[in-house]
């Protein structure tokens, strides 16, 4: 699709991207992919192939988290309305009654984000810092996109199942849907085959003294073959925010089973959960774990039906499903090499979207 390839190049020598994946399915079959650019410019240049990794960054959010929490609710081990009290005991007042579905629609009333890490490095640490710090808005009546609430769902993943997040998801979903490209903490000896991110962390730093006037530890060199996320890093790959790393087609793979046609482990029940809205009381609509097309100002393709969920990741990627086509759009970016470029990224997703709609659908 020389129009699709024409644009994306030039989005790249315009150093708003280095590099592009992309998978298009429908009706259950693979209709199009494309890929180009640079999966790595420094401290070496790496062509970008079709089986290249990327940092998932948050679509680790739905592909992951909100996937397990829907199994996990399938298999009666907590129900999406218990409150943290009930779950963990003794935490502070205000984060009691805040429950497991605002957690996954982002309805808790916690900030967007803030670097946990900065006093201790591990996820307990992460996660006591998570509940310690103060709410922005009351539970249950606003919509704020915040990664704490992801991490405290990996929190309570492994405090109900007792145990480790990384080797549920490998149990639950990366082992039944036999996805061989998708990590966490991937293997040393695919580095040559992932994207690599950020020259340091300049941009979690900037951030942190800006906003919290703290600083952070630095991390030094090309994060490559390592998770971009700084909440994640320290916590050992992952704090159920970020943290997965998969090719377009493996991507591909898992949200198809978001797809009524094309799902084989949820039941048709949970799985309309995921299209849901469930924050009818705000003009940003979320589901259990996706953002909704019938949200004010949707960043996705109007081309699509009104039925579509979508999600985006801060290192340039992107799921969107629209399952009144039977279709999905796995576009995967890379803005973040070597240095974090602005502005977002919504507008490629978007316009590139436009064009496979025009093209294939």
């Amino acid at each position: 699709m020389h129009e699709l390839n024409n644009y994306l190049n030039r989005k790249i020598e315009e150093n708003r991207i280095t590099s592009y994946n992309i998978v298009v399915i429908k009706n259950g079959k693979t209709v199009f992919s494309t890929f180009g650019g640079f999966s790595v410019i420094i401290p070496e240049k790496i062509k970008t192939t079709q089986k290249t990794i990327y940092d998932l960054a948050s679509i680790t959010k739905p592909l992951a988290t909100s996937f397990l929490i829907a199994l996990l609710i399938e298999d009666k081990k907590f129900k999406q309305g218990d409150n943290l009290g009930y779950i963990f005991g003794d935490i502070p007042e205000d984060k009691k009654e805040i429950t497991i579905e605002q957690l996954l629609t982002h309805t808790t009333g916690n900030i967007s984000w803030k670097p946990l890490y900065y006093k201790n490095q591990n996820f307990n640490s992460i996660f006591r810092e998570a509940l310690r710090t103060k709410l922005e808005k009351p539970p249950g009546k606003f919509v704020i996109y915040s990664c704490l609430n992801y991490i405290i769902l990996k929190a309570i993943i492994e405090k109900i199942t007792g145990e480790d997040y990384i080797s549920i998801f490998n149990r639950l979903i990366k082992k039944p849907l036999k996805i061989e490209d998708t990590f966490f903490s991937p293997p040393i000896k695919l580095k040559e085959r992932i994207s690599a991110t950020e020259d340091g962390n300049g941009y979690e730093k900037e951030k942190a003294l800006n906003i919290f006037k703290i600083k952070i530890p630095e991390r030094k060199g090309i994060i490559w073959g390592k998770v971009h996320d700084g909440n994640s890093f320290f916590s050992g790959g992952t704090a159920g925010n970020a943290g997965l790393f998969s090719t377009a087609d493996d991507v591909s793979k898992i949200a198809m089973q978001f797809l009524p046609n094309s799902n084989t482990i949820l039941t048709n029940r949970m799985l309309q959960l995921f299209y849901k809205n469930l924050t009818p009381f705000s003009s940003v609509h979320r589901s259990m774990g996706f953002i909704l097309k019938t949200t004010q100002g949707a960043s996705i393709s109007k081309l699509l039906s009104d039925k579509t969920i979508y999600h985006f990741g801060f290192t340039g990627t992107s799921i969107t499903i629209d399952p009144e086509r039977d279709l999905i759009i796995t576009i995967l970016l890379n803005r973040v090499h070597p240095k974090v470029h602005e502005p977002t990224h919504s507008d490629i997703i978007k316009k590139s979207q436009d064009i496979i709609m025009r093209r294939y659908v």
